[in-house]
């Protein structure tokens, strides 16, 4: 499935998946009655989780994403010109998205050339199929 299919298809429910990474990370180790549960909360993997969540879940970032897709490389000048952005925004979005690890910086001289992290990428894909497919069942 491609980047675009799957952002256009799945905005809604990667806004929602926040949700999830707060429940997957969640454990419940023992039940000591109907109100009380020991929880054992890894805020590393929720940290990150969030962040990647929170990249994916702006539809500019989306937008950007998608385009650094079609190009495979691509500078920020190439971005926000193409895109009709202000050049301070797409730094802030693209910030965003460097600190989430989707994407990765390659400097060439004074340029900043960006690409996808394919393989992170693939991972929230599956991650966020894999609970849409636990919400069906």
């Amino acid at each position: 499935m491609g980047l675009q299919h799957f952002f256009y298809n799945n905005f809604d429910k990667i806004i929602n998946w926040r949700i999830f990474a707060i429940a997957h990370y969640f454990k419940t180790t023992k039940v000591t009655s109907m109100r009380k549960a020991k929880v054992n909360i890894n805020d590393e993997k929720l940290q990150v989780s969030s962040e990647i969540l929170r990249a994916l879940a702006h539809p500019l970032r989306m937008k950007i994403l998608e385009f650094i897709d079609e190009n495979d490389t691509i500078n920020v000048n190439k971005i926000y010109n193409t895109l009709k952005l202000e050049q301070s925004i797409t730094s802030q979005h693209l910030r965003i998205l460097r600190l989430a690890g989707l994407v990765i910086t390659e400097r060439d001289g004074k340029f900043i050339h960006y690409k996808l992290d394919y393989d992170k990428l693939s991972n929230a894909m599956e991650a966020i199929d894999s609970f849409l497919e636990q919400e069906v069942n």
